[in-house]
């Protein structure tokens, strides 16, 4: 089975210490002997070039720190991973959850200049930015949970696997950044590694197909209406230039993202993502958030020339139920938080006035970037920690507002 589980290598290094420190007799002693180089080759397998599990510092210094207690400190396992720690100690003296989100805030910057973006990146630099983003495209089967090649990772350093977010997020860019003939090969083949990930429900899970249990391989709304929107705009791009199979395995694809996001859309009209929340909604979810994302794809989805009536007449109403939702929850201060009567951030303003981005709702919009404004003439570009990491670890991520307030200035003015 591939899954991506930040557990496993903290549970083989676990069990590493478990096999050594536990008194048993002979028998059992000579089992685990023999079964300890097994699990440290498979650790060190997983392991990529940088030292570092998934990139991620907490995991790689658990794993580190099991070794040296079971009395294997001097494995190229732990050597490499401390080597890694100390790479990306920060110059305060602390470390980040992972090493960095490159991929994942690259195509949201590119994303949010909208109709802009020439305006503001000269054709040099979009080339250049395209090209990074193809050379990062995962060309092998990945040596931590054995994924076929074509998808993306939230950041170029090796430790990254494939994800259902990042790909749909690259598939987009690219399409905004070079002529859609340029960039055929990277955005079909990345098609056909999402049409491998989608689950049987028609949700998109994050790592791995699976039985939506856990969270590597649980399907959710955000990174749904995600390939959705990237499925319609490859339909849109190459209308006359795929063939009649792979038109009808990228609608295929469509019509079930489409049925999934119709099932778990919430009675109020919201819906919640996976790796968001908030810490101060009771139960820690960010309806505004998912909402927000997936009424922002769905929104830009029904511009699109090829897509019939009889599928926009169910895209309709979900929209409108999203809108209805987002509106509600506004705060009387013009902010948005995770939900209704919580605290603001420019996050989730930002994200919500973009997806309620309209005529009818102009004053509302309004009203949300008069917020922000004044936010950050009191506090900066300050980042809210709605980022929910495994193992629910709470993070934020600098470029955040700025990005998702750059896309709500570029949507409201689209419509003045």
């Amino acid at each position: 089975l591939s899954v991506v589980s930040y557990a496993i290598p903290a549970l083989v290094a676990v069990g590493i210490v478990i096999f050594r420190k536990k008194k048993s007799n002979f028998l059992w002693r000579t089992v685990r002997r023999f079964s300890i180089p097994k699990a440290l080759r498979i650790l060190h397998r997983m392991l990529p070039e940088s030292g570092g599990y998934l990139e991620a510092i907490p995991l790689t210094a658990f794993v580190a720190l099991s070794l040296i207690n079971a009395g294997y400190g001097e494995t190229a396992v732990v050597k490499k991973g401390i080597r890694f720690l100390k790479q990306t100690q920060r110059e305060d003296g602390g470390w980040p959850i992972d090493v960095d989100l490159s991929t994942w805030v690259t195509t949201l910057s590119v994303k949010a200049f909208r109709s802009n973006l020439d305006g503001f990146l000269h054709t040099d630099l979009q080339d250049k930015i395209a090209n990074h983003l193809r050379l990062i495209q995962n060309d092998r089967v990945h040596p931590f949970n054995g994924t076929k090649p074509g998808g993306w990772g939230w950041t170029n350093n090796p430790g990254s696997v494939p994800d259902g977010d990042d790909t749909p997020g690259v598939i987009l860019a690219l399409l905004k950044l070079e002529p859609a003939g340029k960039v055929k090969n990277e955005v079909l083949n990345g098609c056909r590694w999402l049409f491998r990930l989608q689950n049987n429900d028609g949700g998109f899970p994050t790592f791995s197909r699976g039985w939506g249990k856990l969270p590597f391989d649980q399907s959710c709304a955000d990174l749904t209406g995600h390939n959705l929107l990237a499925f319609s705009t490859v339909l849109e791009m190459y209308q006359n230039e795929l063939s009649g199979r792979q038109k009808k395995r990228v609608q295929k694809a469509f019509d079930k993202a489409l049925h999934y996001l119709e099932k778990h859309q919430h009675s109020d009209g919201s819906w919640l993502p996976l790796w968001f929340g908030n810490q101060m909604t009771p139960d820690h979810t960010n309806p505004v958030y998912g909402t927000a994302r997936v009424l922002t794809y769905l929104k830009d989805t029904m511009a699109h020339t090829w897509l019939p009536e009889t599928l926009a007449k169910r895209l309709t109403p979900m929209a409108d139920n999203g809108t209805t939702y987002l509106v509600s929850v506004q705060n009387q201060d013009g902010s948005w938080g995770g939900n209704e009567n919580t605290a603001g951030s420019i996050e989730e303003t930002a994200l919500a006035v973009s997806a309620i981005a309209s005529v009818e709702n102009l004053e509302a919009c309004k009203k949300g970037l008069a917020w922000i404004d004044k936010y950050y003439r009191e506090n900066g570009m300050k980042a809210a920690p709605i980022g929910l990491y495994f193992a629910s670890l709470w993070y934020d991520e600098k470029l955040y507002p700025t990005t998702a307030y750059l896309e709500a200035i570029s949507r409201v003015l689209e419509l003045v």
